[in-house]
């Protein structure tokens, strides 16, 4: 599965083919080495990524390696991944910064839904709203909702249009 296919979310659609037949295994294909994919494509269901320039070398073994359960990652995104959760310099490793709500959030506002439309959809009040807006921006050193429309891209929250990614 290739985690950008022109038109559709390779991440998406991973989800959905987990969900609909959990046994299948996915192996993600792509020229993306950004920790946001990778970690949504194994969150997604995916059991392994391979850099597109790794492909024709590894891909039956990373195929061998998923069949037996277990995930397989090429050598780049293996690294990448370390160092993600064990930083080199000695620091806990970053927490994702926003909750699961908080995130459904950032989507919301970053698609240009107002507080009111936002209170009705997730059964709260337009306070609480703007409350988890506050502390959003906060969070994230944000001072703008321009900045966090570019988060919620840079971050694959939402397309370039403004349509729900993940």
């Amino acid at each position: 599965m290739d985690v950008n296919v022109e038109g559709m979310d390779g991440i998406e659609v991973t989800r959905v083919i987990k969900r609909q037949y959990p046994e299948t295994k996915v192996l993600a294909l792509s020229m993306y080495l950004r920790s946001s994919f990778v970690s949504e494509m194994f969150k997604s269901g995916a059991s392994g990524y391979l850099l597109k320039e790794n492909a024709f070398v590894e891909v039956v073994q990373a195929i061998k390696t998923i069949l037996t359960g277990q995930r397989h990652a090429c050598a780049k995104v293996a690294s990448l991944l370390v160092d993600e959760y064990i930083p080199v310099d000695g620091r806990a490793p970053a927490q994702t910064p926003l909750t699961e709500r908080e995130t459904e959030a950032t989507r919301m506002l970053a698609s240009g839904k107002s507080a009111k439309e936002m209170a009705l959809i997730t059964h709260t009040s337009v306070k609480t709203i703007d409350a988890r807006r506050c502390r959003i921006m906060r969070k994230l050193g944000i001072n703008s909702v321009a900045e966090l429309v570019i988060y919620a891209i840079r971050e694959r929250l939402i397309d370039v249009d403004g349509q729900r990614r993940t």
